[in-house]
């Protein structure tokens, strides 16, 4: 286990953010990061043209060493919701076909893949809930539809937490082939993924939760089957030569015959790129398997605590190591966050549920003062 990881994080001691599923706090050395950043775009004439590519290209390589891909397969999305739909231009799909979700699925997940089957006369086929919170074998049951031609899933659930195997569902293509279209917003920073074991379509994530990083600004794997894709904007940065400023105007119709093809506009990102980098270079630096045997110890221990005073919390087998989904039998007391937020406890509630995700900055103190709190609440 990690050591507690507090004294890296702009955290008061009296605050109790339980809440990373939410928006992760930046690391001081993001917030140094950034400023640094701001302070460079205030001196435009200390940015040059090298500086469009380097740190793009840094931050594109420390995500990809982060899921077993190379550099190159890597394209740099501004969210969730561009990287779903630059997956859902470039996945065939026909009529007659379905999309599989899961119930519950965040929006930025489904939206491009709605418009896409109303367009082309497939459908969305939902994935419902299953009651023993095993989402791996309800995903696999509903492949048995070969009309299935698209798996939309996350690698965590972020209404519950609820895990998904992912080698298990890419393990079903020997039996139905499908496209496989991933987004691991919850679950990478902290859960290790291998595409070459997976083989993905597109694999999506946004850095602002579990990669410590900004808001608006993302990667998107990019399998190269698909590399020669179409992307949604037809932009200077990702077409051969586009290093040579002096040379723009001679246009040029080729686009980069990599995952940077997909490349959003403007992805240099002066600002936000260094902030990425910083979450990007700690995290390897904790590695990823001591991230999440500390987070599940963590959890493990909180959930005992919580079920003593009579939360129920998702089956520990299907469970995420970082989060904990709990309901309570008698439900949830009314303005429950507000009631906690009083107190300096910050976590979310998703449907039935209260969703508390911790990360490395949270100690025993967070823990003890949740459980209290919430033994207060009860009782009033």
């Amino acid at each position: 286990m990690l050591e507690n990881q507090r004294h890296l994080f702009n955290i008061p001691q009296d605050v109790h953010y339980l809440n990373c599923a939410y928006m992760s706090p930046l690391l001081k050395s993001a917030v140094q990061a950034g400023h640094a950043a701001i302070d460079a775009k205030a001196r435009p004439w200390c940015i040059s043209p090298t500086d469009f590519f380097v740190y793009s290209n840094t931050a594109r390589e420390l995500f990809a060493s982060l899921i077993n891909a190379r550099a190159e397969d890597i394209s740099i999305a501004s969210s969730v919701s561009y990287g779903t739909a630059t997956a859902a231009l470039n996945v065939p799909l026909n009529s007659g076909e379905k999309v599989l979700v899961l119930a519950e699925e965040f929006p930025s997940n489904l939206y491009s893949w709605r418009v896409k089957a109303k367009a082309c006369g497939a459908e969305i086929k939902v994935v419902e809930r299953p009651e023993d919170t095993n989402w791996t074998a309800a995903v696999l049951s509903a492949l048995e539809d070969k009309s299935v031609t698209v798996v939309v899933i996350p690698q965590t659930h972020w209404i519950d937490g609820g895990q998904l195997d992912l080698e298990a569902i890419a393990a079903a293509r020997a039996l139905h082939d499908f496209a496989l279209v991933i987004d691991l917003t919850q679950s990478l920073g902290v859960v290790g993924v291998d595409v070459q074991t997976i083989q993905p379509d597109f694999l999506i994530c946004a850095t602002y939760k579990w990669l410590l990083g900004p808001y608006a600004l993302g990667f998107v794997y990019v399998n190269p089957r698909h590399h020669s894709g179409i992307p949604l904007e037809q932009g200077w940065i990702n077409r051969p030569g586009a290093e040579d400023f002096s040379r723009l105007i001679d246009y040029v119709d080729e686009i980069n015959l990599d995952a940077t093809r997909f490349d959003m506009g403007e992805r240099s990102n002066f600002h936000l790129m260094p902030i990425a980098i910083a979450g990007l270079e700690q995290i390897h630096r904790w590695g990823l398997s001591e991230i999440e045997t500390s987070l599940r110890d963590y959890t493990q221990a909180l959930r005992h605590q919580l079920e003593e005073i009579g939360f129920i919390a998702c089956d520990e087998r299907y469970r995420s190591p970082h989060y904990l989904g709990v309901q309570h039998a008698d439900g949830l007391p009314e303005n429950i966050l507000g009631q906690l937020a009083e107190e300096k406890i910050y976590l979310s509630k998703r449907g039935d549920s209260l969703r508390i995700s911790p990360h490395l900055y949270n100690n025993e103190m967070d823990a003890m003062s949740l459980v209290s709190a919430l033994k207060n609440s009860l009782r009033s």
